[in-house]
Parts: C-alpha cells; sequence; structure tokens
C-alpha cells in the first residue's frame, strides 16, 4: 500500500526535525493505505483563533495529530521550554496539550463537513521528541504516546500502531464500541475533506518560481563523488551518470576545491557553448575553462604551426585525426624550449563526445603524471554517447585499467519528473530516479505547416514574457543547423533578441536560441524544441529527444508536426500493449 503525502514534498518553512519525520512517514512500509497531512491550519481550535498541527495522519483505525518538538525540552513551574540557546521558547502550553487540543479541532472539522464523527473512528494524538529520551510520567500524558530517541531504532509503523491500540483501549475504557476499519474510498473522501485540491491555473512563471523554490542540493551521493575526486588514496575517478545527474556541478566543483590546493588544474570538455557559459558562470575561477579542439588550437598556434583545414579534409576528419597529429607535433616543439604547460590535475567533462585513443594520447602530454597522474572524468554512456558518435569503447578500457574508482549518479536533479518519463519513453538508457516533485508535463503543440509553427512559437514567446517570464529563462532548442532553423526562417518578433549562450548578458534580457546538440551539459528553466522529425527512425534521434527534453528545470514545450502527435500516440498505445501483454 501506499503512505500519500500532502503536500508530497516537505515545508521549505519545516524544521530539521520536521523534515526528519516527514521522511520517516514518507518512508514508511505499512500494508495499509494512509493519508499523512504536514502543517495543516485548524480555525476550529476550542481555544485559539488559529492554530497549526504539524502531522494529521489517517489510517484505517482512525486519526492522530501529531506534535513535533527537535532539541531539548524541560517544565519548571509549569512553564515549558523547548529547544535550547537563541531557538528555544516557553510556552505554558506543553506540546501534549497542544496535540490533545489540534485533535479536536480535527475532529470537529470532520464533523462539520459530514465525513467522519467520533463513532466511526478513533481520534488520537502524539508527542515526537526524536532528540531526547522522555521518560517522564504525568498525569497529563502516557508513555505510549510519546515518541522519542529510543523509537528511532524501530520503522516509524512500531510507533504508529501504538497509538492505535492506545487510544483503542481508551475507547474501550470509556465504554466506546470497536469500529470496523476505514476503506480507502472513506479514506479519500475523509482525505479531500482535510485538504481539498483545486486548480487556480498556475502561470508559467508560478511554475518557475516554484521550482527554483524546489531546487534540489547535492546528494549524499554526489557528495561521495566529491569525496573521491579529493581524497589522495583515489586520485582517477570515473564518473558516469544520464542527464540532469549533476555530472557539470560535480566537476566544477571538483576543478574548484582541487584548484584551492593550489594545484593547477584544467577543465576540458566538447561544447563551445557550455565552454563559454561556465567561463562567464565562473570568471572568477583558479582553474582553466576551455574545450579540447580550443585548448589544442591555442598549443598548435603557440607553437607556430597552421590548425587550419587542409584543401580536401572535411572538417570533421580534421578534428579526428588531424588535430591530434598537429597537437602532438605542437607538444614536441613546445617541450624542447619548455614551453608546454603541464598540469596538476585534470578534469573533463561531457567526456562521452571526446574520448578516443588519439585524444586521450594528446592528453596524457600535458598532465603531470600522465595517465597515472590526477584526473576524474565526467560521461554518459548512454543515449547521449550516440549524439556526436566518438565515444570509443578501448580508450574508456584504457582509463579503467589505471586502477581508476568507478562510480555511478542515479538521481535526477533537474527535470520534473512526468518530463524525465517523457524523455526516457523512447531511450535505450534506464531512466536515473527523479528527485523532483514539479507537477510540470511535456507540452507537445502539433501544427500542420511551418508557417502555423512560426506563428506558435511567437504566441508562445508573448504568452510566457507576458506572464513574468524572464527572456534569459528561455531556450530554443532546434533540431537543425544554424541558417535552417524555424527561427532563421521566421524569425519570431517579440521585442527581445534571440542570441546563442555564449552571447547572452548578465542582464538575461535575451532569448537563447541554438541547437539541441550545441544545448548540452546546459539547462534552461523553459525550453521549447522545434524543427523535430516526423517520427524518431534511428537511434541518433532518439539521442537527441532525450537531451532536447532533459535541457529543462521547469516547463518544456515541443512545437512538432501533427504527424509526430499521431506517430507519439501510436507508440504509447503499443507500449501499454506490450505492458498488458
Amino acid at each position: 500500500m501506499t503512505v500519500h503525502m500532502i503536500p508530497p514534498i516537505c515545508s521549505p518553512n519545516a524544521t530539521f526535525t520536521e523534515q526528519q519525520i516527514f521522511n520517516e512517514i514518507k518512508n514508511m512500509k505499512t500494508k495499509e493505505e494512509i493519508y499523512c497531512f504536514q502543517s495543516i491550519g485548524l480555525e476550529r481550535h476550542g481555544t485559539k483563533e488559529h492554530a497549526e498541527c504539524d502531522f494529521v495522519l489517517m489510517t484505517p483505525r482512525g486519526v492522530f495529530c501529531l506534535e513535533v518538538k527537535g532539541g531539548a525540552i524541560q517544565r519548571k513551574n509549569g512553564i515549558w521550554k523547548i529547544g535550547s540557546g537563541e531557538r528555544s521558547y516557553t510556552t505554558t502550553e506543553g506540546p501534549f496539550k497542544q496535540a490533545e487540543g489540534c485533535r479536536w479541532a480535527v475532529l470537529k472539522h470532520l464533523q462539520e463537513q459530514r465525513v467522519l464523527s467520533r463513532k466511526d473512528a478513533i481520534f488520537g494524538w502524539g508527542v515526537i521528541l526524536p532528540s531526547v529520551v522522555f521518560d517522564y510520567q504525568d498525569a497529563e500524558w502516557s508513555q505510549d504516546v510519546v515518541y522519542d530517541l529510543r523509537d528511532q531504532k524501530s520503522p516509524f509503523s512500531v510507533y504508529l500502531k501504538r497509538l492505535e491500540t492506545y487510544f483503542e483501549l481508551k475507547r474501550k475504557e470509556k465504554g466506546g464500541r470497536s469500529t470496523p476499519p476505514l476503506n480507502s474510498e472513506k479514506l479519500r473522501i475523509c482525505a479531500d475533506a482535510m485538504r481539498p485540491d483545486f486548480e487556480t491555473g498556475l502561470t508559467v512563471l508560478g511554475l518557475v518560481i516554484e521550482s527554483q523554490r524546489e531546487a534540489p542540493i547535492l546528494s549524499r551521493e554526489q557528495f561521495r563523488v566529491l569525496d573521491l575526486v579529493l581524497s589522495p588514496q583515489n586520485p582517477r575517478l570515473i564518473c558516469s551518470g544520464g542527464p540532469g545527474t549533476g555530472k557539470t556541478v560535480l566537476a566544477l566543483e571538483a576543478a574548484r576545491r582541487i584548484s584551492e590546493e593550489r594545484q593547477n588544474v584544467l577543465y576540458l570538455c566538447f561544447n563551445t557553448e557550455l565552454a563559454a557559459h561556465l567561463s562567464v558562470e565562473r570568471g572568477d575561477s583558479k582553474f582553466k575553462i576551455t574545450t579540447l579542439h580550443k585548448f589544442m588550437h591555442d598549443i598548435i598556434r603557440r607553437a607556430g604551426l597552421s590548425p587550419a583545414v587542409p584543401i580536401g579534409i572535411s572538417e570533421e576528419e580534421h578534428f579526428l585525426k588531424g588535430y591530434p597529429a598537429l597537437f602532438e607535433d605542437a607538444c614536441e616543439i613546445l617541450l624542447e624550449t619548455d614551453e608546454l604547460p603541464q598540469y596538476d590535475a585534470l578534469i573533463v567533462d561531457e567526456a562521452q563526445d571526446i574520448l578516443n585513443e588519439r585524444n586521450l594520447a594528446c592528453l596524457t602530454l600535458i598532465l603531470s603524471g600522465g595517465l597515472k597522474g590526477r584526473w576524474a572524468i565526467f560521461l554518459d554512456q548512454g543515449d547521449q554517447a550516440d549524439i556526436y558518435s566518438r565515444f570509443e569503447k578501448q580508450a574508456f578500457e584504457t582509463l579503467v585499467e589505471t586502477g581508476a574508482v568507478s562510480v555511478e549518479l542515479r538521481e535526477n536533479f533537474r527535470n520534473p519528473p512526468k518530463t524525465s518519463a517523457e524523455a526516457y519513453f523512447f531511450s535505450k538508457a534506464a531512466a536515473p530516479e527523479c528527485r523532483r516533485q514539479l507537477n510540470s508535463p511535456v507540452k507537445y503543440i502539433g501544427v500542420a505547416t511551418e508557417k502555423e509553427a512560426a506563428a506558435k512559437l511567437r504566441a508562445l514567446l508573448v504568452e510566457l514574457i507576458r506572464d513574468g517570464v524572464r527572456p534569459g529563462d528561455i531556450a530554443i532548442l532546434s533540431w537543425r543547423k544554424a541558417g535552417q532553423r524555424l527561427v532563421d526562417r521566421f524569425p519570431p518578433n517579440v521585442g527581445k533578441p534571440l542570441v546563442s549562450p555564449r552571447e547572452a548578458q548578465p542582464d538575461r534580457q535575451q532569448i537563447l536560441s541554438t541547437g539541441v546538440a550545441a544545448f548540452k551539459g546546459l539547462e534552461s528553466e523553459i525550453v521549447i524544441v522545434t524543427d523535430a522529425p516526423d517520427s524518431l527512425e534511428i537511434d541518433w534521434q532518439t539521442s537527441l529527444l532525450l537531451v532536447a527534453l532533459t535541457r529543462t528545470r521547469t516547463k518544456c514545450y515541443a512545437i512538432v508536426s501533427n504527424a509526430f502527435i499521431q506517430w507519439r500516440a501510436i507508440e504509447m498505445l503499443k507500449s501499454q500493449k506490450n505492458v498488458e501483454d
């Protein structure tokens, strides 16, 4: 069965202790359906104009109001002191009377709503003091209603069962009769009466604000990765993870911390837009941020060689073969004049786009100790590796053979759950666990012609800006090359310029516009996808859709052909049928 947490995320105003209990209840193993309400306001309190209950639990046996107090607790001359230090406070009403008073307020409310009465279920209360051992006896309470430090050794369900038993016995002592458990439908009706759902038409700006409030911090798993990067016992690290798992955040933080050890750090990535963005964001960095090919270009030029593409050779072939060869020649020249830069540590982000034997050989020339030196690579071996198809397994195995520690990130901290589910629906890769709670599905906008697509794009931009979304929080990502994109053929005139991420100004009054692949490693509050094909027929297309949808933190729109809408619907039906079979 399920514990329904309402709301599903802990209040940002909750104390650390309340957050702890929130998670204890949320993760409770139970065979019953249970509803948990956090921070319930009570207007029907008997002695106060307004009161608040930390948690109200609805189980098949009844309703229980729980009061949570962190830190130390004492009572002297009838005055309670809760907490310690500057955060402590005093009150004549202790937590036990407070919880009991909330119980009557909840009962009164449910009776007025005509959904539940005292004859239908138990109405109990409890006090949670997880920071102390509270073994004091008093006529005001029974130890059965107390949850203290000793109870943390057992699942929270044990305490809940103790409350149910205690108040059931109290009911019988007063001549009350036992009642049958509340069924799922009755519990749902009672839950709706406690805090009914409603919708007020939340604007996109409201979603952005809610998303930013929810913005997750680094998880314990991610801190573990940083500890590995910084550990002298583990000078080499391979960190893999899908979109939104925080690879770039970790790579930057690792580079920053290592540089603070007075180490000369080189941070490399493949994406020019990402490097430019990070250089602006980290303008005061003590480490060098650049792309692999820009770094090679500068070394080649410094040695007096020409990085230009030779006649008859494609740019792609030159980057794959010509640049590494020129770079090695340049290193030999600079080594003779003692001008070849050496780095104490190397951080490589987006490694799946640059990891091949030639590039690996080049990097060993500028890293102290070569492959036995200090380095950390961050990569996605899943669908993102198909975007440029430059990932060579042999090069990866070479890194593994150095004894590097390998870790995998399995939690998505960027995307709303429904967006993540949509992004991975067509993917071969397993979706990481989504830690976001924001209810924001992908919105597909079907069109019949490119002119209709342009009109709907402009209308959407006007609506977003009118609603208060900053232009800099909007990114238009196209499947096509520059000059062939929808925004190039039909520029949307909305009074705000469209610029690439590298051209964006700090005032964030420009709308970002670039290709999907060029936006890898970056993210935006609002993402608008354009120029997608009518269907996804090859792995490269599937990978590109995954990258496009997972760039968003708040809301993703996809302006696609009606043919794509139909194709997607058919694929969804096929998937559903396979599950049923």
